[in-house]
Formats: C-alpha cells, sequence, structure tokens
C-alpha cells in the first residue's frame, strides 16, 4: 500500500466516529449528483442504471441514493475494513467491498457488476498524493465505466480563504500535501487547484462537463470519452 492509502487505512482507527460526525453534515453537491443520476437512469429504458461508489465509507451517499431514487444497481468499496463492515451492518441488501481505488477492478465483486454508468467518487480522490496514482485510479474508472459514463466527483477545496484558515497549519511546507488530524490522526489530503485537476481528468480520457468551486469543495461532473 502506497504512503498516501496507508496515511488513510488510519480511517480504521477512527471509522465509526468518523462516519457518526458526517451523520448531519448538509451535503448539497450530493443532491445534484442525484439529479444527474436520474438523468442518465431516465435514458436507459426501464434498465436499472450501474453505481460504482468509489470511497463509500459507511455508506452515507447510498442512504441519500435510497431516499431519492429507485431502480438502480450499487456497489460501493472503500480501503478501511472497519468502515466497510460499517456499511454492511447498516444495509445488508447492499454490496460493498474492500477495495483500492487504483486497483478496484482485482475485486471479484467490483469486476463482475461491471460496467457502470456512473463512478462517484465523494471526498476520496483528494487521498492520492502522486500523479501516479491518481492516474491509476482513473484507469481503473476508464476501465469500469461504460464509454460516455459519467464521473461525479468532490475534493476538498484547501486553497478556499475557509479552508486556508482552518487547515493551513497542517500543510506541508510548500507541498500539495495537507496532513489534517481526526482524533488525533493525521489523514492525508491532496490539494488541488482547478488547472490540475481539470488537466489531470483531461489527460485520463475524461470530458468536463461541468466544474464548480465552492468554499469547501471542487465540484466535477465528467463523461468518459468515447472510443
Amino acid at each position: 500500500m502506497s504512503n498516501s492509502l496507508a496515511g488513510n487505512s488510519s480511517y480504521d482507527a477512527f471509522g465509526e466516529a468518523f462516519a457518526k460526525s458526517r451523520e448531519e453534515m448538509e451535503w448539497p453537491e450530493i443532491d445534484d449528483f442525484i439529479k444527474i443520476l436520474s438523468t442518465e437512469q431516465s435514458k436507459l429504458q426501464n434498465l436499472p442504471i450501474r453505481i460504482l461508489e468509489a470511497g463509500s465509507g459507511s455508506g452515507r451517499f447510498l442512504s441519500f441514493l435510497k431516499r431519492k431514487m429507485s431502480g438502480f444497481e450499487y456497489v460501493g468499496f472503500d480501503s478501511s475494513s472497519v468502515l466497510v463492515n460499517s456499511a454492511r451492518k447498516k444495509f445488508p441488501e447492499a454490496k460493498f467491498a474492500l477495495a483500492d481505488m487504483r486497483k478496484a477492478s482485482d475485486s471479484i465483486e467490483i469486476a463482475q457488476n461491471a460496467p457502470y454508468h456512473a463512478v462517484v467518487a465523494v471526498a476520496s480522490f483528494h487521498h492520492l498524493l502522486s500523479v501516479q496514482e491518481r492516474s491509476e485510479a482513473l484507469s481503473e474508472f476508464r476501465r469500469l465505466l461504460v464509454p460516455g459514463g459519467r464521473l461525479l466527483m468532490t475534493n476538498w477545496n484547501l486553497f478556499s480563504a475557509l479552508n486556508r484558515s482552518k487547515y493551513a497549519r497542517y500543510r506541508d511546507g510548500d507541498s500539495e500535501v495537507f496532513r489534517i488530524p481526526f482524533s488525533g490522526i493525521p489523514r492525508a489530503y491532496f490539494a488541488f487547484d482547478e488547472s490540475l485537476l481539470l488537466n489531470e481528468l483531461s489527460h485520463n480520457g475524461f470530458e468536463i462537463l461541468r466544474f464548480e468551486k465552492n468554499e469547501r469543495n471542487l465540484v466535477v461532473v465528467a463523461e468518459l470519452s468515447k472510443p
């Protein structure tokens, strides 16, 4: 396991507390993502839309999805066994896998349900600290998506005025890496700026359909370029 992902296996140390801390948080980007998924679903002529969530945590996105959509097939995966087990307990009927984002297709459960119409990565891609790691993850997304499939992604906007005031002291020198603690245990984040994030996605075969930047997040809706 790489240093970046190893740093975030720290989620195993506080996974349940972390999941609970997120239960009441507002999530406006997710409402938009679900609208996009509903639109994509309507194009499938009564076939189920297949959704893969990269970094599914304890199943929070699935809880939103179940309240607002039906007729979908979902698989979630995470690199934290604590969070995967928590999600399985909450949603025993759903499919959750323990997997590395850079090697997702190695998971039998993920691969056997492919290809997917959408990959959702909410506050997870930013835990990959190097260009190589992120390229490997995007390669996996390409492998698992249908041509024209959607990538719906949020990453923390660590260079916003709000987040700079909160997290500047956790920055590794002048690098783009921040090590932000939860319960005293650091979690590694890569701080994207707009151009770097969009260039990496474009370079790896994704067409940017929409980009939004707010004080908390960088929000991307992209499409896997058709051959």
